[in-house]
C-alpha cells in the first residue's frame, strides 16, 4: 500500500513512453503526476522506491491529518439519530428494532475514523449547546467504546478529559476505561499496569474490576505472563484474579493456566480457588472436553478436589446430565457428594428437567439417590410432588425419615 502512489506514477509514464505523445494527454498525465506527488509529499512517501520508507510515520502522518468535514457531518447525523431517540423514548417507542439497527450502523461507522477523528468528534459532541447531557454521555461512550478497541491509548486520555464532565457516572465511566485498558493489556501489560499506578488519583481510585478488565486483556495475549502481571497487583478480593485469568482459559492452554496455578507462593486456600475457578472458563462449556483434560492432566487428588469444589450448577447447566453421569462414574466421596449437589440445585432451578432425567434413569440404586436428592430439593415448594417420590424410594430409615421432614412443611 506505501508504493501505490510510486506504481501509478510508473503506469503513467510507461504509457506514455509507448507513444501517447499527443498534447493534450500529456497534459492530463503531467496534471495526474503532480497530484500523486503532492500526496506523496503530505504522507512522506519517496519518489525513488529505492529510498527507505517508514510505514510508523506514515501511520502517525496520517494520524494528524483529520478530515473534519468528514468529521461534522457524521457528528449531524448521530446527533440528529440521538434526537429522533430521544422522542422515540418519550413515545414508547425506544426499543423499535429498525430504530436500534439504525444506531448500531451509524456507530459502526467509527471504525472508518482515526483515533485523532474520533477526538474531534468528541469535541464536537460536548461542544453541542443543543444536546441534553444524557445524549451527550451516549455518544461519548458509545464512541470510546469504538475508539478502545483500535486504539486504547488515545480512549484513555479522552476518558481523562470528559470524566466528571460528560461521563459523570463512575461505574459508566470504569466500564469504558475497563475496555480500553483490557485491550491495551493485550498488546503491552506492563503499559497498562504502569496507567493505572499514574492516574489512580485522575480516577478517583482503582477497584477490583478495573484490575480485572486489565487482568483479562493481558490473559489474551500471554496467560501465564498474566500471573506474573497479577503479583503486581493488589486485588481486595482475592477471587477476583482468577475469574478474570479463567475467561481465556479453553482447551489448547487449560495446562498453561495449571502452571500458573501451581507455580504460586500461595496458600492452599487461595490454590483452591485458583483451580476452583475454572469450572467458570470457556472450556466448561463442552463437558467432553472438561472432563477428557481432567483425566488427562495428572492433577494430584488436591487439585481434583479444588476443582470439583468449584463446580456449581450455573457452569454444568448446559450439559448438566453429562456431568451427572460422569460424576457417578467416580468412586470417590467428593465426586458423588458434588453429584448429590448438583441433581439439588438442578431440582431448585429447574424441577421439570430434573424430574424428567431422573425418571429416565434405570432402576436401582443410582435412581433411589437421584430421586432422593430431587424429592429433598422439593420438599420445601412443591411438597406434595416431592411426596410422591419419596414413597417411590425403598423401605428404610431414609425414605421415613425423608416423608416425616416433607409432612412437617405441610
Amino acid at each position: 500500500m506505501t508504493y501505490s502512489l510510486l506504481i501509478t506514477a510508473l503506469i503513467i509514464g510507461i504509457a506514455a513512453f509507448l507513444g501517447h505523445s499527443q498534447n493534450e494527454k500529456l497534459h492530463q498525465l503531467r496534471a495526474e503526476w503532480l497530484e500523486i506527488r503532492a500526496t506523496g509529499s503530505d504522507f512522506d512517501i519517496p519518489e525513488d522506491p529505492e529510498t527507505e520508507f517508514s510505514p510508523t510515520r506514515l501511520a502517525e502522518r496520517k494520524d494528524k491529518r483529520i478530515r473534519k468535514e468528514a468529521v461534522v457531518t457524521f457528528s449531524e447525523e448521530i446527533t440528529s439519530y440521538m434526537k429522533e431517540m430521544k422522542e422515540a423514548r418519550k413515545n414508547g417507542n425506544g426499543n423499535d428494532p429498525a430504530m436500534q439497527e439504525r444506531g448500531m450502523d451509524l456507530f459502526l461507522q467509527l471504525t472508518e475514523f482515526s483515533g485523532g477523528e474520533v477526538k474531534y468528534l468528541i469535541d464536537l459532541i460536548m461542544a453541542d449547546s443543543t444536546l441534553e447531557e444524557q445524549s451527550k454521555s451516549e455518544m461519548v461512550m458509545g464512541s470510546l467504546m469504538f475508539l478502545s478497541n483500535e486504539q486504547p491509548e488515545i480512549a484513555l486520555a479522552i476518558l481523562l478529559e470528559t470524566k466528571g464532565k460528560i461521563l459523570k457516572d463512575k461505574n459508566i465511566s470504569n466500564h469504558v476505561t475497563g475496555i480500553a485498558l483490557g485491550k491495551l493489556a493485550a498488546g503491552d501489560p506492563l503499559t497498562a499496569l504502569n496507567w493505572m499506578k499514574d492516574h489512580q488519583d485522575d480516577l478517583g481510585g482503582i477497584d477490583d474490576d478495573l484490575r480485572r478488565e486489565v487482568l483479562s486483556g493481558a490473559a489474551q495475549k500471554d496467560l501465564l505472563g498474566a500471573f506474573s502481571l497479577m503479583r503486581e497487583m493488589k486485588f481486595e478480593k482475592t477471587e477476583k484474579p482468577y475469574w478474570a485469568l479463567v475467561q481465556n482459559v479453553t482447551t489448547e492452554n487449560a495446562n498453561i493456566y495449571l502452571a500458573g496455578v501451581r507455580g504460586l507462593d500461595a496458600d492452599p486456600k487461595e490454590l483452591e480457588k485458583a483451580l476452583g475457578a475454572l469450572t467458570d472458563s470457556p472450556l466448561w462449556k463442552d463437558h467432553a472436553a472438561a472432563a477428557t483434560w481432567i483425566e488427562q492432566a495428572e492433577l494430584t487428588d488436591e487439585e481434583s478436589k479444588s476443582i470439583m469444589n468449584g463446580l456449581h450448577y450455573h457452569s454444568a447447566k448446559e450439559e448438566i446430565s453429562s456431568w451427572l453421569d460422569w460424576l457417578d462414574e467416580k468412586d470417590t466421596p467428593e465426586y458423588a457428594g458434588k453429584s448429590k449437589q448438583l441433581m439439588r440445585q438442578w431440582a431448585y432451578e429447574d424441577f421439570r428437567a430434573a424430574g424428567e432425567w431422573v425418571n429416565g434413569l434405570e432402576k436401582g440404586a443410582r435412581r433411589d439417590e437421584a430421586a432422593y436428592q430431587y424429592a429433598s430439593a422439593l420438599k420445601d415448594h412443591e411438597p406434595e410432588a416431592a411426596r410422591e417420590w419419596a414413597q417411590s424410594l425403598p423401605n428404610g430409615a431414609q425414605k421415613n425419615e425423608l416423608l416425616d421432614q416433607i409432612k412437617a412443611r405441610e
